[in-house]
């Protein structure tokens, strides 16, 4: 049986650039379309030699003899097949023998953590990386390894050294650098916004990305920082640039905007809670009451002025409660709207008695209360109108 270094006819100590040369020329004498089982044996030693780690892993096999090879693969098939107690005895037994072999010390790390003995795995895995620490595949194992068996006391420490070791010696490793985002997102921001970097930067297959770009999205978004916000939306349109809608996407714009009129002393401070509250979701009766609490807000304070800015300044914030705001804007609706208001909170109390109603837009504010539809004697058709606007009763809020 050819090893790979036969099948592109190369020594062992072949430098990487020469690999490219041997690749083409294998392909000229066996074609795919004549020699597909041939070319699929280059193609995967091909494959094998351009990547370090998986080349270093390749050789260690080859000091292996043929019946210690036989023994490593009978093992792998056991541990695949579910059979992982008796891979762990034979991966123990080939080590005693070859103790040095880095194939063997990862499989053996590889088949305790199939046999959930997570201790002896990270151990496993540490003397691994002690020889070689830039193998970034085995760093996610031991680092899930971790993960899986809630082993947390030096998870970060892990993942930070990973994260250094794949920037300085620019390895460019996907999922050490999506890990580094998911777990150091709150602890280290230089390595974060690097990894950011890299994801957008670099020629890596952009499917592969997209597969962790979802995860991503959400852990900016829980972390409630505008902090990463750029560098996710640049993420997503560099990865998916023609399917930009993505729905965890548009979300990301909007808690930007969110956090953009929090700061924006332009907008009374009923905005940003009514559209955080919005965003997350009004579910319980408790919150629909906070809801309409804020509405009756806004509806008492004539807020029209500012909700027109924040159409125009925050498209998306106004969308989430798109409807509220278009009958807002119609002056004629604001009593009519007050009254139905005042009947949800009404029936919600009769549901919900211990629910917290009110919204104050300063402490010193008293609880909203019910605004009478009429003061005093009935107002003329033709006469102005009370509510200020200059204009007739019949051409206002008596239309």
């Amino acid at each position: 049986m050819k090893t790979h270094y036969e099948w592109l006819d190369l020594p062992q100590s072949a430098e990487p650039e020469t690999l490219k040369r041997a690749y083409y020329k294998a392909v000229k004498i066996f074609p795919p379309e004549h020699y597909p089982e041939e070319f699929a044996q280059i193609k995967t030693a091909y494959d094998t030699l351009c990547d370090p780690a998986l080349r270093a892993a390749y050789d260690e096999t080859l000091k292996l003899n043929a019946f210690s090879m036989v023994r490593l693969d009978s093992a792998r098939m056991l541990r695949q097949t579910g059979k992982t107690g008796k891979a762990v005895k034979e991966m123990e037994a080939l080590l005693k023998e070859e103790p040095t072999n880095r194939i063997i010390m990862l499989e053996l790390a590889n088949a305790y953590a199939a046999r959930g003995y997570c201790h002896k795995a990270i151990a496993q895995y540490e003397a691994y990386l002690a020889i070689d620490e830039l193998a970034m595949d085995v760093w996610y194992k031991y680092i899930f390894c971790q993960v899986d068996n809630v082993l947390h006391e030096k998870l970060y420490d892990s993942v930070m050294k990973a994260a250094r070791l794949n920037i300085e010696h620019n390895l460019q490793n996907i999922d050490i650098l999506v890990v580094s985002i998911l777990f150091l997102i709150d602890k280290d921001e230089e390595i974060v916004k690097k990894c950011f970097g890299f994801l957008q930067n670099a020629n890596f297959s952009n499917s592969k990305v997209a597969d962790s770009l979802g995860e991503i999205l959400r852990t900016v978004d829980d972390t409630a920082s505008d902090m990463f916000l750029d560098d996710a939306l640049r993420l997503a349109r560099h990865v998916t640039p023609q399917d930009y809608q993505y729905p965890m996407v548009e979300r990301l714009r909007t808690v930007k905007e969110l956090l953009a009129i929090d700061k924006d002393d332009q907008f009374d401070s009923v905005y940003p809670a009514l559209f955080n509250l919005l965003l997350n979701k009004v579910e319980t009766d408790d919150e629909r009451l906070q809801l309409l609490a804020m509405e009756n807000y806004i509806i008492r304070e004539r807020l029209m002025g500012q909700t027109r800015k924040v159409k125009e300044k925050y498209p998306r914030l106004y969308a989430l409660h798109g409807a509220f705001f278009q009958r807002l804007l119609i002056e004629k609706n604001r009593t009519k709207m007050l009254d139905e208001n005042f009947s949800g909170i009404s029936k919600l109390k009769h549901r919900n008695t211990d629910g917290d109603l009110t919204f104050i837009a300063d402490e010193d504010d008293d609880p909203v209360k019910p605004v009478p539809v009429r003061v005093g004697p009935k107002i003329g058709r033709n006469d102005p109108c009370p509510c200020g606007s200059g204009k007739k009763y019949k051409k206002c809020c008596g239309a």
